[in-house]
Order: C-alpha cells, then sequence, then structure tokens
C-alpha cells in the first residue's frame, strides 16, 4: 500500500507541475555542457524588506567596445510562486564594466523583496556589443537563514562556491552588522553516505563538534571538515555552515577518496577490498578494467563516473561534500536528469528511456541539524530499476549517458 501510495503522490505531483507556470524545466541547471555558462546568484538581506542581489556573469562570449568594455543590460522579473503569472518586480538597467582577462563578472542591484515568501527569479543578460545573451530562473525561499550571510574574499567581492578551500582567507558578514567576532564549531569530514533509493535511511549527524572555537574577521580555515558560524553577539540565531576542502575539490584525486566514491556500484566485500588494498590506486584501475573489459572502455568509464562525482560536489555540497547526498547519489548513478520540476520546498527529477520509460525520484527540503537539505522520498520500488542502473555500471555501460 505504501508503495502504491508513493507512486501515486509523484504522479499526481508531477500533473501539478505540469499545469502551473512554476514548473519550468530546471534540468539545464544541471547539465555539464551548460553548467560553465550559467548566471550565479546570492542573495543578501539588507534592512525594511530590501535585499542585495549579487550575479557572477560568465564573460566568455561577450564583446569589448571601442572604450575597451563591456556593455551589458540587465533585466530581471521577480514572481511569487502563489500568484505566479503576474512579475511583482521587474526592471531593466544597463552597466560598463571594464574589460578584463577575468573568465566572470560580478553584477549587484538592490530590490524590495518581502523575507517569508517563496519567488521565481528570472534574469536576462545581453551584451550590447555583440550578439550574446545569457539568461537564468531559480527557485528562491528568502526566509532561509543563508541570505542573512555574505561570504566575500578580502576585497569584500561575494563568494559564489558551496564551500571553501583549506588556507583560503575570506570575510564574514551577518545582516549588515559590523561582526567582527563568530563562535565557530568545527566537525570533521561527515562521512554518512546516502542509501539506495529503495532503502530507508535514518541520517545520523554527528551530536557534539570535533572542537569550538572564537574566531575574528578575517577568517583562515586550516581543516578539512564542516565548519557552523554564529555571530557572538546573537548566538540564538540559526549559523552559516560552511565546508573547508583539500585544494583539488571538487575533483576528488587521493587514492582513498577515488575508492570511496564506488560503493555505490560495489559490493560489500568488494569495497572492503578497495578500500584495505595495499595499493589503492592499483586495486581501482584493477576494478574498472574488469568491469569494462578494455583499456580504452575502462578510461570512459572513469571519466564519465568521476566527472559525475565532480559535478556532483559542485552542484551539491551543503553540510558534506555533494557526492555524499541524497541527489549526489541519483546524480552520479543516473546522470543528468532529462527534466527537473521545482516548487516550494520539492524537486522532481525524471529521466526518459525507450527501454524503462519514465522514472521519477521526488527530493523534499527538510531542515537538518546543520542546514536545509534535499532528501530523496525513498521507496521499495526503486529496488528493480537501481540494480539494473548499476549492474549497467558493473557490465561497463554508462547508465543514462545523456
Amino acid at each position: 500500500m505504501k508503495q502504491y501510495i508513493i507512486i501515486t503522490i509523484l504522479l499526481f505531483l508531477t500533473s501539478c507541475f505540469n499545469n502551473r507556470k512554476t514548473a519550468n524545466n530546471f534540468a539545464y541547471q544541471y547539465q555539464n555542457r551548460t553548467m560553465n555558462q550559467q548566471i550565479e546568484y546570492k542573495l543578501y538581506k539588507l534592512a525594511n524588506d530590501s535585499t542585495l542581489v549579487y550575479l557572477q556573469i560568465p564573460t566568455q562570449d561577450f564583446l569589448p567596445n571601442a572604450n575597451n568594455q563591456w556593455h551589458l543590460m540587465l533585466n530581471y522579473q521577480w514572481y511569487d510562486l502563489d500568484k505566479p503569472k503576474t512579475p511583482i518586480g521587474t526592471a531593466t538597467t544597463q552597466f560598463k564594466v571594464a574589460h578584463s582577462n577575468s573568465t566572470k563578472i560580478t553584477l549587484q542591484y538592490t530590490c524590495k523583496l518581502p523575507l517569508n515568501n517563496n519567488y521565481r527569479l528570472h534574469v536576462f543578460v545581453q551584451d550590447q556589443n555583440g550578439t550574446k545573451l545569457l539568461r537564468n530562473k531559480w527557485i528562491i525561499n528568502a526566509s532561509e537563514s543563508k541570505h542573512n550571510y555574505l561570504l566575500t574574499d578580502l576585497n569584500n567581492k561575494p563568494l559564489f562556491d558551496k564551500y571553501v578551500k583549506e588556507n583560503t582567507i575570506f570575510r564574514l558578514q551577518y545582516q549588515q552588522q559590523n561582526t567582527t567576532q563568530w563562535q565557530v564549531l568545527y566537525y570533521k569530514s561527515i562521512k554518512n553516505l546516502a542509501l539506495p533509493p529503495f532503502m530507508e535511511q535514518s541520517n545520523h549527524y554527528p551530536n557534539t563538534p570535533d572542537s569550538s572555537f572564537i574566531t575574528n574577521n578575517p577568517v583562515a580555515l586550516y581543516q578539512t571538515g564542516t565548519y557552523l558560524f554564529t555571530p557572538i553577539n546573537e548566538p540564538n540565531t540559526p549559523p552559516f555552515v560552511l565546508v573547508c576542502t583539500d585544494d583539488n575539490f571538487p575533483k576528488l584525486t587521493s587514492a582513498t577518496d577515488l575508492a570511496t566514491v564506488t560503493r555505490y556500484i560495489t559490493k560489500n566485500e568488494e569495497y572492503n577490498q578497495l578500500i584495505n588494498s595495499p595499493n589503492i590506486k592499483l586495486a581501482i584501475d584493477d576494478f574498472w578494467l574488469k568491469h569494462a573489459g578494455s583499456t580504452d572502455r575502462g578510461k570512459l568509464l572513469i571519466k564519465e563516473y568521476y566527472g559525475r562525482v565532480q559535478r556532483a560536489n559542485q552542484l551539491f555540497t551543503t553540510y558534506k561534500e555533494g557526492w555524499k547526498t541524497d541527489q549526489g547519489l541519483i546524480y552520479i548513478i543516473y546522470g543528468e536528469p532529462n527534466a527537473v520540476w521545482i516548487d516550494k520546498g520539492t524537486e522532481i527529477w525524471q529521466y526518459t528511456s525507450s527501454a524503462r520509460g519514465n522514472l521519477f525520484f521526488s527530493f523534499a527540503l527538510k531542515n537538518t541539524p546543520f542546514d536545509k537539505q534535499y532528501f530523496l522520498e525513498r521507496s521499495a520500488t526503486y529496488d528493480v530499476n537501481w540494480h539494473d542502473a548499476v549492474f549497467e555500471w558493473r557490465k561497463g555501460i554508462i547508465a543514462n549517458n545523456n
């Protein structure tokens, strides 16, 4: 009965999304070919319902004018998800930015935005010196506590990544207050991995931090792991969560990491042999060669599998690395979804193939002791399909190679 109810809910939600204007297909945000060409956004709440919006824009196709400037026209449109047909705010403005060798530039504007609503933001950037048009759209929950904070470099330029690397020096701001001291809780690398989608999972979070300390702006982190920052003068406010990684992240390079991420497609005994091998790198090579059947095929499998791991880290890192999350799990095994439907606190991913028809995964945005994260709505009905997808990887076939 539970399996039937879950399937019915998924079909009902998909039908609702297809009939709503909020149900735009967001799959392009997860596509490898477009990831580096997308606009990134960051919100920072100001006083009196004002919000500062930062946009990071790729510049590789923009043309400078005679004065060696990029001349850009920015148009944005805000929609309330409860009233999705008519924008609640829209404006067009122009920027002239000195041409440089930078591959990305940052623009900013301020808008009035009630803090407790859910919105859809559309952004269009037109190169006035050429014909290039960039566009993007996002579903935004303006009430999330992360928008109270702004992470910047030492020149006060916002940092858009979901993580910082070891030894990076940065500043952290809170609601435009002159916050100079932070109470910090530190957790070593959180190791719990997502389980297969047909298995129930109780997420076990560390009960106590591995250490705590007080620090001042600017901040430098010297150990990988998860850090929770709270303003020293507002100890009860929700914390800012930041993952500190090694220099190679989001790419994995150590033999131990390369072995660990095979957990999703290895059998228990096979996995234990891999991670306990006296020569892990050789054991990994042997693993892929065995399942690929040839060296060339093995290289192709390695490129695709670890490429998906890297993109999962870029896309889904929250309080832990992206590949360890539910969304990272599905992305690695099944690849880029063919369609992504997003509404208030819910994402539905759709995979379509001639062999299996339509497959849906629903993710719900839930609170954790650290921050909000999307969790998979699990069901025993995924059992057969999951094992088929893993079997394909183990037979040297790239699952859902879009």
